[in-house]
């Protein structure tokens, strides 16, 4: 074979290498392609289960915050929580404030001297006596006889048919059952049930035990729905009185009504000068039942029905937290600052972020709170200024509002490093920034709403006490007696039983 002829065989061979390498080549680099495509899928698998680890590891630190109730760590002074509204509560207390006060002379019942003049031991006649005194606070030793706590007063009633009248008549109404209960009782029923937040239960040992009085709950029952109809002026009063005011607080809860299908909330509206607080069981969260709680005006069945007549309510500033069903259904709507910066401040102590992202969520809750505490301190000053009659004019206070308002969007600004519950709080505080400034351009609007929250406490605590209520009437009833009973209570509960005797008397004397 020639050298020509080697050659073109050896070119023949080459070319065949070639292209079993190239396609060779062709199918690695296909195969390349696919297991790239594979892994950038996989990879972005790890990536939201990462996320969704994180967002659910968070999610049971939350509900293990809310069953086991642990108390967040003040991160710095800047995060302290005080209400402008409430300085009197914020006032540092002193020792001797922790000491209970010494009896005054009127109220001493009792004296007794213990005198000695020579030692017990040695009879020595003693020399540089002190005196100390002592005072044993007790209740009045008939609270041991269960007799001397419970009176019982008959009643004899002539009754009598006129023939001229041709009616029956009596002296006084005669009851359907021979045995009633008296006003004391039926006052210290509703006080327990409300203000003490026992079950009917406890409140029948209680009876059973101290003044021997059987009762059932059937009667406490009937009682509250009684006492209910005899302080319902007062009610209706306190609810004009507060829908009648520039701004009002207002928040809701969980509550059942057993026998009703949509009764599942319980409201709370209140107003900042005052102790006044309005509680009422609407159905749910829907529409109408905020305007009757609003604008104190009756359900209608065609209005609740009618979802295009939403107009917005512009009566006054409501003041609430976040939540979206409501954040468009009111002309001047103030934020609650103290819920976001609740939430920052929990997730950055939160265990179950990485180190990087721990650290972006402690930054901007620092940020948070700082300028959360510069809006109560702003917010403080026209207060005062208010007072003297010298408010500062529109345009300063804007100038306030835009000025706070950009440290508000850098803080809101996402950063590629926040975790994605961070990113969630941000877009909403965002989306909704003019709602937090509302309380910088109209003057005596508090910036949180916690006087809606610790009214609303009462509630809660009830509730996990006494479970729900069984139908819409008692839910009604309830609404009234922790409206008037609580507004009493917590003006001053020292005159509590007074003051709530002088409403039953009144309602009792425009009657007859």
């Amino acid at each position: 074979m020639s050298e020509i002829s080697k050659l073109n065989q050896r070119i023949r061979n080459l070319e065949v290498t070639y292209n079993n390498q190239k396609n060779r080549a062709l199918k690695f680099e296909k195969l390349y392609k696919e297991e790239k495509q594979s892994n950038l899928e996989k990879n972005e698998i790890i990536k939201k289960l990462k996320q969704e680890v994180e967002t659910n590891k968070h999610t049971i630190e939350e509900y293990q915050r809310m069953i086991f109730h642990k108390k967040s760590k003040i991160l710095d002074n800047n995060t302290e929580h005080k209400s402008i509204f409430n300085e009197a509560k914020n006032i540092k207390r002193t020792n001797e404030s922790y000491k209970k006060a010494i009896p005054k002379k009127e109220e001493i019942s009792l004296s007794f001297e213990y005198n000695i003049s020579k030692c017990p031991d040695c009879w020595n006649i003693l020399t540089n006596k002190k005196q100390y005194k002592k005072y044993i606070e007790d209740i009045d030793s008939s609270f041991a006889s269960q007799k001397a706590n419970k009176t019982i007063i008959e009643e004899i009633i002539e009754s009598w048919y006129c023939n001229k009248c041709m009616k029956y008549k009596s002296t006084q109404s005669i009851p359907k059952s021979p045995i009633i209960f008296g006003e004391n009782i039926r006052m210290f029923i509703n006080f327990q049930s409300t203000i003490l937040r026992i079950s009917y239960s406890m409140i029948q040992n209680f009876f059973k035990i101290v003044h021997s009085i059987e009762i059932s709950e059937g009667e406490i029952r009937n009682i509250l729905a009684k006492e209910a109809e005899i302080i319902r002026p007062e009610y209706e009063r306190i609810r004009k009185v507060i829908t009648s005011q520039k701004w009002v607080h207002f928040d809701e809860t969980w509550w059942l009504v057993q026998q009703e299908e949509d009764w599942n909330y319980a409201w709370c509206m209140t107003w900042t000068e005052t102790e006044d607080v309005l509680y009422d069981i609407w159905i749910s969260r829907w529409w109408w039942a905020v305007k009757m709680l609003a604008q104190n005006i009756k359900e209608n069945e065609d209005d609740r029905k009618d979802r295009k007549t939403e107009e917005k309510i512009v009566e006054f500033v409501w003041i609430s937290d976040w939540y979206w069903w409501y954040t468009n259904k009111f002309e001047n709507h103030q934020l609650c600052w103290a819920h976001p910066d609740r939430k920052l401040r929990e997730l950055s102590e939160s265990k179950s972020l990485d180190k990087e992202k721990l650290e972006r969520c402690k930054i901007t809750s620092n940020e948070f709170s700082k300028l959360y505490k510069a809006v109560r301190d702003e917010i403080k000053k026209e207060d005062l200024l208010v007072k003297n009659n010298n408010p500062s004019p529109d345009e300063q206070r804007m100038e306030l509002k835009n000025r706070l308002m950009k440290k508000f969007e850098k803080i809101v600004t996402i950063n590629k490093n926040d975790p994605k519950k961070l990113v969630t709080y941000k877009n909403t505080l965002s989306k909704y920034r003019e709602k937090y400034f509302v309380c910088i351009l109209m003057t005596w609007i508090p910036s949180d709403n916690n006087k809606a929250e610790r009214n609303l406490r009462h509630l809660v605590l009830k509730r996990k006490l006494c479970n729900w209520s069984i139908t819409k009437k008692s839910a009604s009833y309830m609404s009234i007696n922790y409206s008037v009973l609580l507004s009493l209570y917590w003006k001053n509960p020292a005159q509590f039983f007074s003051r709530y005797k002088l409403i039953r008397d009144q309602f009792l004397k425009n009657r007859n």
